[in-house]
């Protein structure tokens, strides 16, 4: 697993571990850049994560020290590399 450092928008980099609750198996993975919204989880290293579907908000448990590093474990090839950001003129 590797950390993924979320930028101050909290637009979620491809990769992150998505858990159907603190302490489980997980479920998925984010595979593209996206805005979440990340809240205090229910345990120390946890958070909550939501992000908006076709199907409406879904959250999902993700894990990381903090709420710009969270685990990641998408497999090597499986998300797109982030673009960089255009420069200011």
């Amino acid at each position: 697993m590797r950390w993924i450092a979320l930028g101050a928008c909290l637009a979620a980099c491809g990769g992150p571990c998505l858990y159907a609750r603190p302490d489980g198996e997980p479920i998925g993975y984010i595979v593209d850049n996206q805005p979440v919204e990340l809240d205090d989880g229910a345990a120390a290293g946890w958070w909550t994560l939501t992000a908006e579907t076709p199907w409406g908000p879904l959250a999902f448990a993700a894990r990381g020290p903090a709420r710009t590093e969270l685990v990641a474990c998408a497999p090597a090839g499986a998300v797109p590399p982030v673009a960089a950001a255009p420069s200011a003129p």
